[in-house]
């Protein structure tokens, strides 16, 4: 599930491709690409996905990033390896605020993405995005020397 196999090099800048996955993948039409280096134990990522259709699945359906291009491991709590922030764009009801990532080992080392607001955070739902839905992002997690 994570990114090739090949030998990671240290400090060097690799290409990484950013997977959206949701329950129901019906219909989802995207196009993506990123980044990542790993420096010791931290591995720095950015990356964009960009929609041409957010699919048919349920509303409610959660969004989230797979696709990692190393195995996070469990570093700031039993399963939170790392995070990060999003900038997004062509979204609908979302009531301001910033997007958070949180990197889980639990989730078969997916992204899952937050909304955070006065009250604490939710999670993005395919109900937020229009069909055009753009996401920019980056951050860091820990990963095994």
């Amino acid at each position: 599930c994570y990114g090739d196999s090949t030998q990671i090099v240290d400090g060097q800048l690799s290409p990484w491709t950013p997977v959206p996955v949701f329950s129901d993948m019906t219909g989802v039409a995207y196009t993506s690409d990123g980044g990542y280096v790993v420096t010791g134990d931290i591995l720095s990522f950015s990356g964009q996905i960009l929609f041409s259709n957010k699919g048919s699945g349920a509303a409610g359906d959660s969004l989230l990033i797979g696709g990692c291009p190393v195995a996070p491991v469990a570093a700031y709590s039993a399963d939170a390896a790392g995070g990060g922030q999003c900038g997004y764009e062509n979204f609908t009801g979302m009531a301001g605020g910033c997007l958070e990532i949180l990197v889980r080992t639990t989730s078969g080392g997916r992204m899952n993405i937050y909304q955070l607001n006065g009250t604490g955070s939710t999670n993005i739902m395919r109900s937020d995005m229009t069909n055009t839905a753009q996401i920019f992002f980056s951050g860091q997690y820990a990963v095994n020397s």
